[in-house]
């Protein structure tokens, strides 16, 4: 059935709601809600002119942010319904007395879509050389920059890592939702200085590795970005069934919001962001 929905409501529920192969992911997440059914195909759209970059930590529009988002995972993710702080990629954590040193402990088991684990190296990687790399531009160091001062990240072993703060810092859980990133397919093209080129929107899909619930089949520029499912994500439904029940999905790149909505309309999309004169 069509519905008329808030865009950011309806990602963050594909997000949230999104088979079976989890006999490596030692602790899945197990989502709450109505246990759904496998199959079928989402189509929802972007105005404007597409990605300009498949590179999360540089993108600055939400044209290339938000199709990435389905492909990239942080320690924590923000429920989309309650605004709460949950795990993600860390299963749990603990903190000092004072808040200035927070201990992470990373979920087993999970796989980069390449089928590489996705380990501690890859935490202190993301952040150690990516983030706070003052060569390569990205939002991101702002947010994590506390004071003017760096947090120390550092390996404690494969599956935990420590952060270190300079002062207490209220946002912090919220702001490690930032995206991960894969050393073993990353770090030759910052060693390089070749990252702020790397995985641009002439990278063949497949090539974008995440831990996300959906990869990136195929781009058609000016025209659509087709996602199918991950075998094997890391989330189950309350009854145990692996995540995410769709097939695929596919996003449509359309001129503007009034396209979108003619094309919600023709039952060609699935969701549409409401605006206040469309009610």
């Amino acid at each position: 059935m069509k519905k008329v929905v808030n865009l950011i409501a309806g990602i963050s529920f594909l997000l949230a709601v999104p088979n079976l192969s989890l006999a490596r992911v030692e602790n899945p997440k197990a989502m709450q809600g109505e246990v759904g059914k496998y199959g079928g195909t989402l189509v929802w759209s972007v105005f404007g002119s597409g990605p300009k970059t498949f590179n999360l930590p540089i993108a600055q529009e939400t044209s290339s942010t938000t199709p990435l988002g389905f492909l990239f995972t942080g320690l924590t993710e923000t429920n989309g319904v309650t605004t709460e702080v949950e795990p993600a990629l860390a299963e749990s954590w603990e903190f000092s007395e004072d808040g200035l040193i927070w201990t992470f402990h990373l979920r087993k088991g999970v796989t980069w879509f390449d089928g590489e684990p996705f380990t501690a190296d890859d935490v202190v990687f993301t952040y150690n050389d990516i983030i706070y790399n003052e060569d390569i531009a990205t939002g991101m160091r702002d947010l994590l920059t506390i004071e003017g001062k760096k947090m120390t990240v550092e390996k404690v072993d494969d599956y935990t890592v420590r952060f270190t703060l300079p002062v207490p810092y209220a946002p912090l859980l919220r702001h490690l939702g930032t995206a991960i990133m894969p050393k073993h397919i990353l770090e030759d093209a910052v060693k390089k200085g070749t990252y702020m080129t790397t995985w641009g929107v002439d990278t063949p899909p497949p090539k974008i590795i995440g831990t996300g619930p959906f990869m990136m089949k195929k781009y058609l520029p000016d025209d659509r970005i087709i996602f199918q499912r991950n075998p094997h994500y890391w989330k189950v439904d309350k009854e145990g069934n692996q995540l995410p029940y769709l097939d695929g999905m596919i996003m449509l790149i359309v001129p503007s919001i009034d396209t979108q909505l003619l094309k919600f309309q023709a039952g060609e999309i699935d969701l549409y962001g409401m605006r206040g004169e469309d009610y």
